[in-house]
């Protein structure tokens, strides 16, 4: 069977792709926990195939490394300059980060038309795709939980619980400020990406939703009619890195 896993910048997902291409339930523990994880080592173990997306860095990667009895069953990719149809706009390819393209991969599979593909985790990214298939760039910023920890470590005044439960219009709480203020850097840094993809293709966008945020991200979208955001509609997507990971194993030998 073919194991697919997505290591992040502080989780690492895996599944298994089925023999209908679709993927069997999805698993995750902390990048911390690799070495350890009795279900990750089960996993590998039953596999004949890993296809390995990796943003981490050398030494998390090492460690998973350490799991895999056949190094010639390991592929770690990296992004292209086209996999699976879907074209890089980047000027180094090699140089985007492997889960945005693995997600835009994913996105193009089942749109098939201008998007806009959010992969809210750790970092957040807010990607361009066009309606040929061409990723013409994106842009990256804080998480909604480090955007609100840097606030909570950096300023004095603003050590507070920073756990909000409904974010009111006009925030009359500290903590309520905090978290509605990042919430909308993130709505603003996507209705801006999505209403440059308007203007460069003519039509609004579909936003294709998906990482650990998402559903607090498609929450908060929904309060503000479309247009205002300039995208047709939004798509929570689950996995998007590891659907990605599945279309690409099909050109891996």
């Amino acid at each position: 069977m073919t194991l697919l896993v997505d290591i992040g910048n502080s989780r690492t997902k895996w599944a298994f792709k089925l023999g209908s291409g679709v993927l069997g339930a999805m698993h995750a523990c902390a990048n911390a926990d690799i070495a350890n994880n009795q279900d990750l080592r089960l996993a590998v173990g039953q596999s004949t195939k890993i296809v390995l997306a990796c943003v981490a860095g050398e030494n998390v990667l090492q460690q998973f490394k350490i799991l895999v009895p056949q190094k010639s069953m390991l592929h770690v990719v990296q992004a292209q300059a086209e996999t699976c149809g879907v074209y890089n706009g980047y000027e180094q390819p090699e140089t985007l980060g492997v889960d945005r393209w693995a997600s835009l991969l994913g996105a193009w599979s089942t749109r098939r038309a201008p998007c806009v593909v959010v992969n809210a985790g750790t970092a957040i990214t807010v990607d361009a795709l066009n309606a040929d298939g061409e990723f013409l760039g994106g842009t990256i910023m804080p998480g909604l939980r480090l955007m609100m920890q840097s606030l909570k470590t950096n300023a004095a005044q603003l050590d507070v619980d920073i756990k909000v439960a409904q974010v009111p219009d006009f925030p009359t709480q500290t903590a309520e400020a905090i978290y509605a203020g990042c919430l909308n850097a993130v709505m603003g840094a996507i209705s801006a990406m999505a209403g440059h993809l308007a203007k460069y293709g003519g039509a609004m966008p579909e936003l294709v939703l998906s990482g650990g945020d998402a559903e607090v991200l498609k929450n908060a979208l929904q309060q503000v009619p479309f247009a205002n955001l300039h995208v047709k509609s939004v798509i929570m997507t689950e996995n998007l890195v590891l659907q990605g990971l599945a279309l690409w194993e099909k050109e891996i030998v």
